[in-house]
């Protein structure tokens, strides 16, 4: 996986949860600069239908 993510709480936790997984990570960046990009997905249980609210975070910065 490539990706960055911010040099915060987020992070921390998605880093660990890949490592949890045995997903490795030493393509996972860190930035201090950014926070980690989080989504929010409301389902209305009723429809199924979802909508869901992003915040990119670290990720435009991302540069290979």
């Amino acid at each position: 996986m490539i990706t960055k993510v911010g040099l915060d709480l987020f992070g921390d936790s998605a880093i660990y949860n890949l490592k949890k997984e045995s997903i490795p990570t030493q393509d996972v960046f860190r930035d201090a600069q950014a926070a980690t990009g989080t989504a929010l997905i409301v389902v209305d249980e009723s429809t199924g239908q979802n909508q869901i609210l992003l915040t990119m975070g670290a990720w435009p910065w991302w540069t290979s």
